[in-house]
């Protein structure tokens, strides 16, 4: 009969230092997806950060808002860039003949909390985690409110 000698590690030792591995692994995990959140939101904010400066191109050539968010090229694109790293949201635009307003949805929302960035024609842009939507944010007259 064979004597063991006591080299080794016990069952309980493996389980306990799998369960710290697994324990660090998901917080590591839940960091990293936040960080994606995050790159992406700053991703959306970098594209639709142009639009202020198209839409007052588009009121210097046609002395209105009218049209911008629907027939303006430039403003197409950008909200074709943000529909392709947030294809399940359409912002909502709002424009009038001398006002204009776009609330775009952000990733990152918790419960009731929306996480939006309204932009208008004011040049107002302002990121906020509020408990009312992009509906709400963006006036009928076409600015935006807090």
């Amino acid at each position: 009969m064979k004597v063991l000698s006591g080299k080794g590690f016990t069952i309980i030792e493996l389980i306990v230092v799998i369960a710290i591995i697994a324990i660090l692994a998901a917080i590591v995990l839940v960091n990293i997806f936040d960080y994606i959140q995050k790159a992406q939101n700053a991703a959306i904010i970098e594209t639709i950060s142009g639009i202020s400066r198209v839409s007052t191109m588009y009121f210097a050539e046609n002395g209105t808002y009218i049209g911008f968010t629907d027939g303006d090229a430039n403003y197409v694109i950008l909200r074709d860039a943000y529909l392709a790293i947030y294809p399940d949201h359409n912002p909502t635009e709002r424009e009038t003949s001398n006002a204009f307003c776009v609330c775009y949805d952000l990733k990152g929302a918790t419960g009731d909390n929306k996480h939006t960035l309204c932009i208008d024609s004011t040049g107002y842009t302002k990121e906020m985690n509020y408990n009312k939507d992009c509906g709400w944010r963006c006036r009928t007259s076409g600015t935006c409110r807090d």
